[in-house]
């Protein structure tokens, strides 16, 4: 998924002519060496695409610097704020994809029979469970119908209980590692929350 968030970056900077400076998240530096690579070997000129990585006060500092014409964020709606203070008060342009809430919403005629195995791939797809919940674009709620509420939660919490946690690089495994401890103590903060509530 680092990989598309960059992408999606790139290609409107390339297609409009323009460079690109890209500060990849810390805890996805590997993932745009990856780009890096393929960018090189698709004869992208050097100096066109720029990978800088670094931390908070390396994002503040280009997001400061005057040679910046345009400044696009993806992150959390905190750090996505203080990005806008920034870029605004030089006016230079801002493109903003800030943490949402993106629910899932099931009608009755999504669970008929002929349709209910995929409608649990699309729920566990485009859920909290792909990418081990660490992305800002899953979908973060469920809201079943009254109808359809306990047969579709029944299937769902029985697709879940059957899913394999393990290694990453493992076909096998449907669900593998937390990226860091920071976003584990994010997961298991919710999990808290969810149960206290």
């Amino acid at each position: 998924y680092p990989v598309a968030l960059s992408i999606m970056k790139i290609c409107p900077a390339l297609a409009t002519g323009c460079t690109i400076v890209l500060k990849p998240s810390p805890g996805t530096v590997l993932d745009c060496y990856v780009v890096a690579e393929a960018a090189a070997e698709a004869g992208i000129p050097a100096g066109v695409i720029n990978w800088v990585p670094g931390g908070r006060e390396l994002g503040a500092y280009l997001v400061s610097h005057p040679g910046i014409d345009k400044v696009s964020f993806t992150g959390s709606t905190e750090v996505g704020k203080g990005v806008a203070q920034t870029a605004s008060a030089r006016l230079a342009h801002l493109s903003l994809e800030l943490g949402g809430k993106n629910p899932s919403i099931v009608f009755p005629d999504a669970a008929a029979p002929d349709n209910i195995d995929s409608l649990l791939d699309g729920l566990l797809l485009s859920s909290r469970f792909a990418r081990q919940g660490q992305s800002c674009t899953a979908g973060s709620r469920l809201f079943l119908h009254q109808d359809i509420y306990d047969e579709v939660l029944g299937a769902l919490s029985a697709k879940l209980g059957a899913m394999k946690v393990g290694d990453p690089l493992d076909e096998a495994s449907d669900m593998g590692a937390i990226i860091n401890a920071s976003q584990f103590d994010s997961i298991a903060g919710y999990l808290s929350e969810g149960r206290e509530s």
